[in-house]
This record gives structure tokens, C-alpha cells and sequence, in this order.
């Protein structure tokens, strides 16, 4: 009996330390993909008949230029260092330096591909998608005060993500959520052009 009870303690102790395994690796890989660069994520969401398409170009520690699309218009914001500008229905506007850098420090804590604050990580090892191998990884992810189950997909040679998806219902409605990440060595962040 006591034979019996160790090696269940073991298989759970096991598993544990496979998850903890797992969770640093997909942390390392996305605080990898945040820090390496330029990048650009191309990102969109659908819920029922609306859609948002977002990209995201960072070139870091402290450039990034984000610009999101809806069926309301266009939002938009460049940072380089302690300046920011944020364009107001095609007018660009200075943003002061505390919101610059307020901006800078949201961008260098947040998770790509959906991967800020993942919960419940798990491996999916090798994973083909269209011929291609990669490694997976399951995890939830916080959007807009949803819990979204996400897959993602990462390169074994780089060790970046390649693409995240993921699905689920909301109000009747099937919510989307999509990105794909790659390097973007040619990538450039300049201040908007003065009127």
C-alpha cells in the first residue's frame, strides 16, 4: 500500500514539474519574441459581424507604432523614447512625456500573441500545420475581461512564436481572436510628419 501511495506521489510530482517545465518555456519564448527585434504582430479579432484589425511594430527597447482598425475608424500611436503622438481623426497630436512613458513601460510588460498574464499552459509538443512543424502550446488568455482558450504555434529552430488562434462563444456570437508574429530586421518608427 505504502509502495503504491509513493508512486502515485510521484507520478503527480511529475506532472507538476512538467507543467512548471512547460510554463517556463512558453514564458521564455514570449519574453524572447518581446525583446528580439524590430517585430511586427498582426493582429485581428471578430465577434459576430465586427472586426478589429490590429499591427503592432516595435523596435525595442522604445519604439513601437500601433495602429487599429474598426468599423468606427482608425486609431493610431507612434512612441520613440520619451515622445508620443496619437492620431486624432487623421490629425496627429504630441502626447506628453508621462503618457510616453507610461506607454513604453504598458508595451515592454505586455505579453504578444495574446500571452500577457496566460493561465493554464500546456505542451502540445511537435504540432503540424499546413506541412510545416512546429512546437504548441495551449494557454488562456484575459481579452477585454474574457478567458479565450489560445493555441501558438512556435518555430523549433528560432524558438519565436509564429501565430496564435483561438475561439470562443460569447453572447450567441463566435468570438475570434487571431496573430501572427515575425521579425521585421528593415522596420522603422519615425515621428508622424508635422501638418
Amino acid at each position: 500500500m505504502r509502495l503504491a501511495f509513493f508512486a502515485f506521489a510521484a507520478v503527480l510530482l511529475g506532472t507538476a514539474g512538467a507543467r512548471a517545465d512547460c510554463a517556463a518555456d512558453f514564458a521564455t519564448i514570449m519574453h524572447h519574441g518581446r525583446e528580439v527585434g524590430p517585430f511586427r504582430v498582426d493582429g485581428e479579432a471578430s465577434v459576430g459581424a465586427r472586426r478589429m484589425v490590429t499591427v503592432t511594430e516595435v523596435i525595442p527597447p522604445d519604439a513601437a507604432h500601433v495602429h487599429v482598425s474598426t468599423s468606427q475608424g482608425d486609431q493610431e500611436v507612434i512612441v520613440t523614447g520619451s515622445q508620443a503622438w496619437g492620431n486624432v481623426k487623421g490629425f496627429w497630436l504630441a502626447l506628453d512625456e508621462a503618457t510616453a512613458r507610461q506607454m513604453q513601460t504598458d508595451f515592454a510588460q505586455a505579453g504578444i500573441l495574446y500571452s500577457d498574464k496566460a493561465q493554464n499552459i500546456q505542451c502540445l509538443g511537435e504540432t503540424m500545420v499546413d506541412g510545416t512543424k512546429y512546437l504548441g502550446f495551449k494557454y488562456d488568455a484575459a481579452i477585454a475581461n474574457f478567458t479565450v482558450p489560445m493555441t501558438v504555434y512556435v518555430d523549433p529552430a528560432s524558438r519565436l512564436p509564429v501565430k496564435t488562434e483561438g475561439t470562443m462563444q460569447s453572447g450567441g456570437d463566435t468570438a475570434r481572436f487571431s496573430a501572427t508574429y515575425k521579425l521585421a530586421p528593415d522596420l522603422k518608427i519615425v515621428p508622424p510628419p508635422k501638418p
